[in-house]
């Protein structure tokens, strides 16, 4: 199911869209290299990653229940919180690595076209 979900996630428009607009920046920068075709690839498996993320968020929500089995239960923050900020800090590294922007890529939520 989670590969299904993950495919799903990889076809979508908002992928697709985003993939495209990050390749067209590298051509028009004159930098469309193997190398950073490679990077914007991994730009978009953190994208599929950062999806599944917030998805979680919005599923489970901010805070989470929890229960260690040793008698100790209670809340704390959703987990997929640092996960989503960290994910989107190494996406943005990217990002200037490449010397491209974010802006007109497809943002967002890869579910909104499914």
């Amino acid at each position: 199911m989670q590969k299904n979900i993950s495919d799903r996630i990889r076809k979508s428009k908002k992928c697709h869209a985003l993939r495209q607009d990050l390749l067209d920046q590298l051509r028009a920068a004159g930098i469309d290299t193997a190398v950073n075709r490679d990077l914007v690839e991994d730009y978009i498996s953190l994208w599929v990653i950062k999806q599944w993320v917030m998805i979680d968020i919005r599923t489970r929500g901010p805070v989470i229940a929890y229960n260690n089995g040793g008698g100790q239960s209670g809340t704390k923050e959703n987990p997929s919180i640092a996960y989503q900020l960290k994910l989107s800090s190494q996406m943005l590294k990217i990002l200037k690595q490449l010397g491209l922007s974010g802006e007109g890529a497809a943002g967002g939520d890869a579910f909104d076209g499914l």
